[in-house]
């Protein structure tokens, strides 16, 4: 019995078995299944194995009724407690989901916590936004040391709580401080006139290195077609390097304080068969 309890896996199990390395978080879902699947199929067919062989070798020597009782006793270690019965594919799947949302907040929480924290907008570097009732289309003409001065410092701040959902607050323009904030509902976004535009960030630490680059995007009318399709990183030398001590210190950390450098480049496509999708919707319309 302890042979046959050990192939069993339940959620526990199954937890310590998804760990962020052997779970890639741009997986599909067809590909989370299939992995699920496979984690499955190897303890069953292990359990298969070795039930077989206790069953072959008690058989040998055992009467019928004899191994009547050992096919009862597997039947009665197949209706376990919850808690110890055999993780089923549903609540496989969902094990991956869980473990994927839980490194997906951790990651997001850590980059905001070690690299937006204290920045600012340089808004003489940055688009006007979408907005015909704020004063940010001031902000350009403004230096920055007198934004806090001139301009109300709530206008720093988003302008939609987080506990707000989007359909009240889809009329408010929100500033380019929103892009700090950790708030991700829909809705919590900054938008800009026209089709391009861009944000620039003064960090409070300049930064060594760039492992990737995650954009999010929620369309209000399901329409990939409203996507960012091409995104530029471009870092600058550090705005506060008045001084020849700032500037050695940069340059030993292997900045190049002369020029801004473009980082990466991203160029997004929509999957074709979104764009068939909706050219025979026009069509029919």
């Amino acid at each position: 019995d302890d042979d046959i309890n050990d192939t069993f896996i339940t959620l526990n199990e199954l937890e310590e078995s998804l760990t962020w390395q052997t779970v890639d978080g741009t997986s599909s879902e067809d590909q989370l299944e299939r992995y699920t699947r496979h984690i499955l199929e190897q303890r069953f067919e292990k359990l298969a194995l070795s039930t077989l062989k206790q069953l072959d070798e008690s058989n040998t020597n055992n009467s019928k009724e004899e191994e009547a009782k050992n096919i009862d006793d597997l039947n009665t270690l197949l209706e376990l407690s919850p808690s110890s019965k055999c993780v089923n594919h549903q609540d496989a799947t969902n094990q991956v989901y869980a473990k994927l949302v839980d490194k997906e907040k951790l990651e997001h929480s850590m980059k905001h916590d070690n690299v937006l924290i204290d920045a600012t907008i340089v808004h003489s570097m940055t688009s006007s936004s979408y907005s015909k009732t704020t004063w940010e289309w001031l902000a350009p003409y403004i230096p920055q040391d007198w934004e806090r001065w001139f301009l109300n410092t709530n206008w720093e701040q988003s302008t939609m709580p987080t506990y707000l959902p989007s359909f009240i607050t889809k009329n408010s323009h929100n500033p380019p401080q929103t892009l700090l904030s950790l708030n991700t509902n829909v809705g919590s976004c900054w938008s800009i006139p026209g089709n391009h535009g861009q944000i620039t960030f003064r960090l409070n630490t300049p930064l060594t290195s760039i492992h990737k680059l995650i954009v999010s995007h929620t369309s209000q009318t399901d329409n990939l077609q409203t996507a960012p399709k091409s995104i530029s990183l471009i870092g600058y030398p550090p705005c506060s390097s008045t001084t020849s001590q700032q500037q050695h210190h940069c340059k030993r950390l292997g900045f190049d304080t002369t020029q801004p450098i473009q980082l990466h480049n991203v160029q997004f496509q929509v999957p074709q068969e979104y764009e068939d999708k909706e050219e025979k919707e026009e069509q029919d319309s």
